[in-house]
């Protein structure tokens, strides 16, 4: 407990700081040294190329949150952190742009001097160079690290962490006491972390760098990965044998299973009309549209087989109760359901599909004809 309570005080508190200035040593870093007191001319200079860290001023017999942008820091970006030779006394926003950047530790006001070379990237690309992900290709006045997009992801495969909680959390952060609203905030990240999760994707299938090219023709326009251990004919697998006894068919054989998840709804409430699927048919999914006009065609189910319009009168099944109206009401989407190899678990590129009002023949063969076309 006695080493806690040293942590909200400094015993250099009151002392003259280690450089020739002849000041105060008020500000400590609670990033780099949290024991070491420094001026704040010092501070900014050692935090230069560190705009990230947080700092607090010893203040009132206390310590008290003290931004870096409040000693004047501008964080440089090209030229090796040093200002752009480009800029002139004079010049549009000589002061630099103000961005909010989420961080792992929260949210953080950095003054951000852009290059301004004619031959200079856009103010996205500057950002992306320095490891932030810019909120908006065009004049970005939020970024997100990508530090704190590898931890997000990583948090939410492990434990499902969602994007508001982890966005309050950031809040939290900021400021203990009095976290601010988050919602503009939360709406941006959120487009953010899809954004992200879509470039992971297409960076991992290797589309970006013509590896796709060098797939079977069915499966060039996915970005989904495919399974190394199953065979894939002219990938990893030849034609078949001639299926004489002692052959070896059972290597070459594709084994394909087949569940539903109802867990995974969709509720009937206001979407937004701006949303839209990033890469539509092109990994885990069918086509929406297709598959509506399919299920168009063929009609209701309850019209081809009136079996399945009747409650099951078996009591040990249950698999056709989900058709009894009253279990999915307000429910666009009932769950979904997948196809996957048997033995390794991999999802079957375009072998998933939604439900209406539990499963159905008709949904399970569309699954399964886009999962052998790949």
């Amino acid at each position: 407990l006695d080493e806690l309570l040293r942590m909200e005080a400094s015993a250099e508190h009151g002392k003259l700081c280690s450089c020739s200035r002849d000041v105060a040593a008020t500000i400590r870093c609670l990033e780099c040294h949290p024991d070491r007191l420094q001026c704040a001319q010092c501070a900014l200079e050692s935090h230069s190329s560190l705009p990230l860290h947080r700092t607090e001023r010893w203040q009132d017999n206390h310590f008290v949150a003290a931004p870096l942008i409040d000693f004047g820091l501008m964080y440089h970006l090209s030229h090796d952190g040093a200002r752009c030779p480009s800029w002139k006394d004079g010049d549009k926003n000589p002061d630099g742009h103000i961005i909010q950047v989420a961080h792992v530790n929260g949210f953080h006001a950095v003054r951000i001097g852009f290059c301004r070379c004619l031959n200079a990237p856009s103010h996205a690309t500057q950002l992306l160079r320095m490891r932030m992900f810019p909120g908006t290709l065009s004049k970005p006045r939020t970024a997100y690290t990508i530090s704190l997009l590898v931890t997000f992801h990583t948090l939410t495969r492990e434990s499902n962490l969602n994007t508001y909680d982890y966005a309050k959390a950031l809040a939290r952060f900021t400021d203990q006491y009095s976290p601010y609203d988050i919602k503009t905030r939360y709406d941006n990240f959120r487009i953010v972390v899809r954004f992200w999760r879509d470039l992971q994707m297409k960076l991992r299938s290797g589309q970006h760098v013509g590896l796709l090219a060098e797939l079977p023709p069915v499966h060039q326009g996915s970005i989904a990965l495919l399974c190394p251990a199953c065979p894939q004919p002219d990938a990893n697998a030849t034609s078949s044998s001639d299926g004489a006894p002692g052959s070896d068919n059972h290597q070459r054989t594709l084994y394909l299973s087949m569940d539903a998840n109802f867990r995974a709804q969709q509720k009937d409430k206001t979407n937004d009309p701006a949303d839209f699927h990033l890469h539509p048919g092109g990994a885990y999914f069918r086509e929406d549209s297709a598959f509506r006009e399919y299920l168009a065609a063929v009609g209701d189910e309850h019209e081809v087989c009136c079996t399945t319009a009747c409650a099951s009168t078996c009591s040990g099944f249950k698999a056709l109760n989900v058709l009894r109206a009253g279990r999915y009401k307000n429910t666009l989407v009932s769950g979904i359901l997948s196809v996957m190899c048997a033995r390794h678990s991999f999802f079957r590129p375009n072998g998933t599909v939604d439900l209406q009002k539990g499963e159905r023949y008709t949904h399970a063969d569309y699954a399964l004809a886009g999962a052998l076309a790949g």
